[in-house]
């Protein structure tokens, strides 16, 4: 049996790997994997902007965008109630307010990974995030901080469902890359899964 430990999930196309390959990048989608766990940072991101695989980008823009999938239901189910009941108008509406938030935060970490400028961080807390589940399982919420040009501090969080989250620690180094203009926008790097 594998341990966790030795285990990696690659971030971008989410390729399993019961052993960690010998390689620094994905077999199958040729994103960077994720250092190993309790080791050092990693190789520092490379200059913007960095081309991302086509999966990842979906991926962040729809298919793991809670926000988004369900505004997409509320408005399948609402526009036909707008015919049949008039409050139909009510589910599309909210649909599309929660379509439109959860690209926007899409977009935003597309934007950080693609453009952002590369930053030394460290991890300041990592706990089970309770107020989330699916098939009985909690995620991780995992909150870091960087220091931005000027040496100003910048606190993030990011919710992972990587099991390897077990083995990290408080005040382990990570990248982060982050946009100048808004540091608020910004991402590990590479991204926890």
């Amino acid at each position: 049996m594998q341990l966790l430990n030795q285990s990696v999930t690659c971030p971008w196309c989410n390729t399993y790997y019961a052993a960690r390959p010998t390689t620094t990048n994905c077999m199958n989608c040729g994103g960077p994997l994720p250092r190993s766990i309790n080791g050092d940072k990693g190789e520092k991101p490379s200059l913007p902007p960095r081309d991302l695989p086509k999966v990842f980008k979906q991926k962040v823009l729809l298919w793991k965008n809670t926000h988004a999938i369900i505004g997409i239901i509320f408005m399948i189910v609402g526009i036909p109630l707008i015919a049949i009941f008039g409050f139909g108008l009510l589910f599309a509406v909210i649909g599309y307010f929660l379509y439109k938030h959860g690209k926007r935060i899409g977009e935003e970490k597309i934007q950080a990974l693609t453009n952002g400028v590369a930053a030394e961080g460290k991890i300041v807390s990592i706990e089970r995030d309770t107020t989330q589940s699916i098939n009985g399982r909690n995620p991780f919420l995992i909150t870091y901080t960087f220091a931005v040009k000027g040496g100003a501090e910048q606190l993030d969080k990011i919710v992972s469902w990587d099991e390897n989250n077990l083995y990290r620690r408080e005040g382990e180094d990570i990248w982060v890359v982050y946009i100048p203009e808004n540091p608020g926008i910004s991402s590990p790097w590479p991204p926890m899964v």
